[in-house]
């Protein structure tokens, strides 16, 4: 276990070449590519998390997004990344999903993974999100765990999915009110 000092800060586009590459060493080529027009999305409108449903709306944007990377202090390597994304017709507007979340395969293990959680958790909070929610699949048993470990709670399991053979997990986090 190696412990690297990181920070943690929004995405900005000098980031989405870093992000891609990251990514295509732990998605499948299919996932990356959603996850790149997600990003792309986020970075065509970065201020939309502070946004209402309606304002939403009125620019045509169904989806209020924010990413985040985890960069070393030393040199700014990327270590990586995720996001929170609301809709703007999932009811009260206090609903929010968990985006995309990956961390360079080399530095998992080390709590990083927990770290960004916990620091995009606190954002979701920050923007008055009560269910947190986040999509998995079996075949990335890490993530399985750390979910499950962070106090997510398997909400469904939909079979074939995504194709034969290959389900989706969701999982489901509350947040006290204040």
């Amino acid at each position: 276990m190696v412990d690297i000092p990181n920070k943690i800060r929004i995405a900005e586009r000098k980031d989405v070449e870093n992000i891609a590459l990251l990514a295509s060493g732990i998605f499948l080529p299919n996932e990356c590519i959603g996850l790149k027009a997600q990003l792309m999305g986020y970075l065509n409108n970065p201020e939309t998390m502070k946004l209402s449903p309606e304002q939403l709306a009125d620019r045509g944007i169904c989806v209020a997004q924010e990413w985040y990377v985890a960069e070393a202090v030393s040199n700014g390597e990327l270590l990586g990344f995720s996001g929170i994304e609301k809709a703007a017709y999932e009811g009260d507007f206090d609903i929010a999903w968990l985006n995309w979340t990956g961390i360079q395969t080399k530095f998992q293990g080390n709590g990083l993974g927990r770290k960004l959680l916990e620091h995009v958790e606190d954002k979701a909070k920050e923007y008055g999100i009560n269910s947190f929610f986040v999509e998995t699949n079996p075949y990335y048993p890490a993530a399985v765990r750390m979910y499950e470990r962070h106090g997510f709670v398997l909400v469904a399991k939909i079979p074939d999915y995504y194709g034969p053979g290959k389900d989706v997990l969701q999982y489901r986090k509350e947040f006290l009110k204040p």
